[in-house]
């Protein structure tokens, strides 16, 4: 009898605790009200009167002592008025109460039915009702990185009825960012508003503030950030779908007792050591990763603290509370052990992602062990597995393109068949992980990506085909981003905005009389990005491929002197439509100085970069009669003391932490190279021993050589030797920023590599 009564208590504590996590998930099951009288007869203030007072009940939480605070700060700048905060509301007042409280309740609000992040926004006589369900641990005071995700209704209330009543804007932190409409006198209208968000993942990722200008009239300070993100009105709980392999820490806690886990590489090694690139990536078959990897989510999702798996605390990134994330490293390397390439002979190579997840999730599912497994179709398991199938505990994100793709019919199409996969596999709507960032070949220096109305398009598009979506946006300047962010936000809310209307209103809002030109300028630059720099289609061998443009093109024919002469028609066209309007004035002259001239700062650095490679040129000495080298790898030979020494610089900063020099010379036969490369941590180079012409030595430590005889650009010679002497050579073809190889041209050049406790040296003979 006694087993029975603790199944039980087990069964109801079970669903007690899964409850959340399926709030958190949940999609709308409710439509948005919005009804607005059409009379104002709600007298505010007038002629410096104020008729305004904001309630919060006894001890009420930091929430809604910020949104109060939020209220008080928006009706001085705006109203002129300063608004009391009470405990209880009078009659005689217009009443602004804040939060799920008795006077709330009497009004017949029930927040115990909003979904997550929703609220009531609503008016009962000259009493004004926002509330929403506020997490009494959350304080947005102090919300920045991780501890902005906490519920905050009433906050997201308040910040509807400021935009809404008062026609503030949020576009980015500080005066020139914040559009605050000045009122004489304020009136509003009786209103009913129901409103929640209609996906429930809304999140945009930005770059941490030390790899991005931040807006240059201000200091940064990350509760600027987080502040932001709570107007924009952002998911407030992050559903973790990132890397968890790796995150997990399996190789340090379990690779001593189990090497098994880790990945074999192609010679037999299983790698410990953090300077490989293979370290860190683990043996899927391995049947000590799938347990160890099991009890992680029985422990995390049973509620035990991390330290009983020998951690000190589980990554946010990719475990939450109620959910356990599924998902290999980012740096995905294949592993060689004759397990995993015994299932590799029977099955596509993404199966095996899918058949972990699948392992895991159904074990959990089995136990009966509460919430969910996340993981998501991206890399080479995009697509849904073939083999196995997944238990309704796994919840599904989707790397897609997204907004950039839009433009071009083929990854468009690719991205929304992906979508509608994954829902007819597992029954759900997935959410996604959107690129819209400045990254590989779209890495621009001062390029700006600001493609708003096509970013809030995509997502009013996908309306009814997703749950939401992590939109990717790092850049390298703030300014460039805040309108794409700020159209993520709202259309992922609200699914029946019109993006270009919100796109248009921001101008007006922003610029007022100046709002052509400036719409202009943004719709051009929107348009450049969109149809020249990341839609931009080109025939290559493998057929039509989007090809980000090569810095001559960018700068010469893209962003080109002609349409820098057109971007300063337009801003000499609003400076003089907003003369006598001086916040109009001052953002447009901001714009011109930190938007416009963070581009012309980029062009100007190209052509300084261009008159410094006229200048980058050197004479090669030829070998004398009776000067020869004998290639045994070490440049010391006394032929080599005529040759001028050259220093490798280092490619993303400005100090080297190591030396590589270079020299050369040549006769009729060869041009000659000898370079010493100094690594004093010679135990921790990546060395392997390869075949020639073996693809995978760009991972190896190498020295890399690009030779372009015809001085085209285009045309050239590329070799790659690791420290063992193993070498890679091949013709390419530089096509924009993107290059076309021939690995099976053998250049025939000899080469001789020698190895000493603090350096490796090559010495190398290519035939002319």
């Amino acid at each position: 009898m006694r087993k029975i009564v603790l199944s039980a208590v087990l069964l109801l504590s079970l669903c007690v605790f899964a409850l959340p996590q399926d709030r958190i998930i949940a999609l709308p099951d409710s439509p948005r009200r919005i009804q607005i009288g059409a009379e104002k007869s709600i007298l505010a203030f007038q002629d410096g009167q104020s008729q305004l007072e904001i309630v919060l009940p006894e001890g009420a939480n930091r929430i809604l002592q910020f949104a109060a605070a939020e209220l008080q700060e928006y009706f001085r700048r705006s109203c002129q008025v300063e608004v009391p905060v009470v405990n209880a509301p009078d009659d005689s007042k217009v009443s602004i109460i804040l939060g799920d409280n008795q006077w709330s309740r009497q009004a017949g609000l029930d927040c115990t039915t909003l979904p997550r992040d929703g609220y009531y926004l609503k008016s009962v006589g000259r009493r004004i009702y926002i509330a929403g369900v506020d997490d009494p641990k959350g304080n947005p005071a102090e919300a920045f990185s991780w501890s902005v995700f906490f519920e905050r209704g009433t906050l997201n209330g308040v910040y509807e009825f400021l935009e809404r009543f008062l026609g503030i804007r949020f576009y980015f932190p500080g005066e020139i960012g914040t559009v605050v409409p000045k009122h004489q006198q304020l009136s509003l209208p009786q209103m009913d508003i129901y409103d929640r968000p209609d996906f429930p993942r809304r999140r945009y990722g930005v770059s941490p503030i030390d790899h991005q200008a931040w807006f240059p009239e201000q200091e940064y300070h990350h509760r600027l950030q987080g502040n932001m993100i709570l107007k924009l009105r952002t998911e407030s709980f992050y559903v973790p779908c990132c890397h968890s392999m790796e995150r997990l820490k399996i190789v340090e806690r379990f690779a001593d007792q189990h090497p098994d886990l880790l990945a074999m590489d192609e010679q037999g090694k299983r790698h410990t050591q953090p300077g490989s690139v293979y370290y860190g990536n683990l043996c899927y078959t391995s049947p000590s990763l799938r347990e160890e990897l099991f009890r992680d989510a029985v422990s995390h999702l049973s509620g035990e603290p991390a330290q009983n798996r020998g951690l000190r605390g589980w990554d946010p990134s990719a475990i939450q509370p109620g959910f356990f994330n599924i998902m290999p490293m980012d740096h995905f390397r294949t592993c060689h052990c004759p397990r995993c390439q015994d299932f590799y002979q029977k099955h596509p190579e993404s199966e095996l992602v899918w058949d972990l997840v699948a392992d895991i999730s159904g074990r959990l599912h089995k136990a009966g062990v509460p919430g969910y497994v996340t993981a998501m179709g991206y890399g080479h398991y995009p697509n849904p597995p073939q083999t196995v199938s997944l238990p309704e505990n796994v919840l599904i994100m989707i790397s897609v393109r997204g907004p950039w793709a839009e433009n071009i019919p083929a990854a468009r199409a690719e991205g929304d068949q992906r979508i509608q996969a994954w829902t007819d596999f597992t029954g759900r709507k997935p959410w996604l992980w959107n690129a819209t960032y400045k990254y590989g070949g779209l890495e621009l220096p001062d390029i700006p990506p600001t493609t708003p109305r096509i970013i809030g398009k995509y997502y009013v598009r996908q309306a009814g085909s997703i749950s939401g979506a992590f939109m990717e946006s790092e850049s390298d300047h703030w300014i460039f981003s805040y309108l794409n962010y700020y159209s993520m936000a709202k259309c992922t809310w609200d699914n029946t905005q019109d993006p270009d209307a919100l796109v248009d209103e921001h101008h007006r809002k922003m610029f007022g009389p100046a709002a052509v030109p400036m719409g202009k300028f943004f719709d051009r630059i929107e348009e450049l990005w969109l149809t020249r720099i990341s839609g931009r289609i080109v025939e290559t061998r493998l057929g039509s491929e989007a090809v980000p443009p090569s810095d001559n093109e960018l700068w010469e024919q893209i962003y080109s002197p002609a349409e820098f002469d057109q971007f300063e028609q337009w801003f000499d066209a609003a400076a003089k439509l907003c003369a006598g309007h001086p916040e109009e004035t001052m953002r447009v002259d901001y714009f011109r100085r930190h938007f416009l001239g963070q581009i012309k700062r980029g062009a100007e650095r190209y052509q300084r970069l261009c008159s410094s490679l006229q200048d980058l040129q050197f004479q090669v000495q030829a070998l004398s009669d009776g000067e020869a080298f004998v290639l045994d790898g070490k440049p010391d030979e006394a032929a080599w003391q005529p040759a001028r020494a050259h220093y490798l610089l280092p490619l993303e900063s400005e100090k080297g932490e190591v030396a590589a020099t270079l020299m050369f010379r040549y006769d009729q036969q060869y041009l000659y190279l000898g370079a010493v490369c100094v690594e004093p941590k010679m135990d921790q180079v990546v060395a392997n021993m390869r075949e020639h012409d073996n693809g995978n030595i760009w991972t190896d430590s190498v020295l890399e050589v690009f030779l372009n005889p015809s001085a085209d650009r285009s045309n050239y010679f590329h070799w790659m030797i690791n420290s063992l002497g193993f070498v890679y050579d091949a013709k390419g073809t530089r096509q924009d920023t993107r290059s076309q190889y021939d690995p099976g041209w053998n250049s025939g050049a000899k080469v001789q590599v020698a190895r000493s406790e603090q350096s490796w040296s090559v010495e190398m003979a290519i035939p002319l």
